[in-house]
């Protein structure tokens, strides 16, 4: 039987429809990084980030405008006063900065894996000016903060378990009366700590960009960070210095246990194969399937126990006396138990725009899948 033998020049033919039909080198690294035009997931995901450090600027204008009520006299002698002031514009500043330039970095990092497979991709990303600017709008105010927490008198609030040494250290010539010691420490510590945190999920994200599994689960952990700080330096602190029978001890009881249950459950929610990690994969939206709503749920049922249980304190409550159940210096365990719930306010915007970013991903980068997760998929 003789083969039959076609034209040269069709072969040539079929070989320039192929090459037309084949991506250029660009498109092709933009695809296996999962990176769409509209870079809807990336803006998605980068807002959910900068959550974090949204919720420590918040309670910080808090402690500032406090610190400025209570210093009115001393502005001028002060020499951390006009730092907290440029810190204040700074910070938020600097979010909306890392905001718009995290899209970008996305890409960059993206594109660097694509064309390194191996450790090379993290010296490619870093030395891109885009990153370079990046880091510094977030270690300018992170390093200022850490100077800040690292003056006597503003350190670490586990100090202030054992007594008032944050009164006896306060930094000279910015002397205050209480409250107004506390209002601005804890406050200033959120800060710090949202700013540090949103550090966290980036590197937990961009180590994982490029596995669906592992970067939808990014955060979790990190989530419940705000909580278990919350319950140390809060109701724990409490308990620990009161020295009268109350109800507010019960009180406080109550919010500790409420607030260990929901994120414990709230975890479990987030890291189970087959809860939210699976709803980010289905065709549904987040918001239609059951699992996501259960988050919600519970972080909703949490809010509005804690706001009653703060709200109906008979001691245990914003302002006056800054004594409850015989336990002294109110003024810096009582602001854990308000930042805290507003914290999971803000987890509520948070895990809205991360798994909307991360089904959005799914859906619309088909590409966005790496050889660990095909792999876990055929075995299972």
């Amino acid at each position: 039987m003789t083969a039959t033998v076609a034209p040269i020049d069709a072969y040539d033919a079929d070989a320039a429809t192929l090459k037309a039909q084949q991506p250029n080198a660009a498109a092709s690294r933009r695809s296996k990084a999962g990176i769409t035009d509209t870079s809807v997931w990336q803006l998605l995901c980068t807002i959910s980030i900068v959550c974090y450090s949204l919720w420590g600027w918040y309670l910080f204008t808090f402690g500032v405008s406090d610190f400025r009520r209570g210093s009115a006299d001393i502005q001028d002698t002060c020499p951390i006063a006009a730092q907290l002031q440029a810190l204040d514009r700074i910070v938020p500043m600097g979010v909306l900065l890392r905001c718009c330039l995290s899209t970008k970095i996305l890409r960059i990092i993206g594109r660097a894996k694509a064309v390194a497979r191996n450790r090379n991709w993290r010296k490619r990303a870093c030395c891109n000016p885009w990153t370079a600017l990046y880091l510094g709008c977030w270690a300018l105010p992170w390093f200022w903060l850490l100077g800040l927490v690292s003056t006597p008198g503003l350190g670490p609030p586990a100090i202030n378990v054992a007594g008032n040494w944050t009164v006896e250290n306060w930094p000279v010539g910015c002397e205050v009366e209480a409250p107004f010691h506390g209002l601005l420490q804890t406050r200033l510590w959120a800060c710090f700590t949202g700013i540090l945190l949103e550090s966290v999920v980036v590197i937990f994200a961009v180590r994982s960009i490029d596995s669906p599994t592992a970067f939808g689960k990014a955060g979790a952990y990190t989530m419940a960070v705000p909580c278990i700080l919350g319950l140390i330096f809060g109701p724990a602190d409490f308990l620990v210095r009161a020295t009268e029978v109350c109800p507010d001890i019960a009180r406080a009881i109550a919010y500790l246990v409420v607030v260990a249950l929901a994120t414990l459950v709230k975890l479990v929610l987030r890291l189970h194969k087959r809860l939210v990690p699976a709803a980010v994969k289905s065709a549904k939206r987040p918001l239609e399937n059951k699992w996501v709503i259960a988050w919600f749920v519970v972080t909703g049922v949490e809010i509005v126990v804690l706001e009653v249980l703060v709200e109906t304190g008979v001691e245990l409550k914003g302002g006056s006396p800054w004594l409850a159940c015989g336990a002294p210096w109110k003024e810096f365990y009582f602001p854990r138990f308000k930042g805290l719930i507003f914290w999971e306010y803000v987890s509520l915007v948070s895990f809205g725009f991360w798994v909307h970013g991360v089904w959005w991903r799914q859906q619309h980068d088909a590409s966005f899948v790496s050889t660990r997760d095909l792999l876990s998929s055929t075995t299972s």
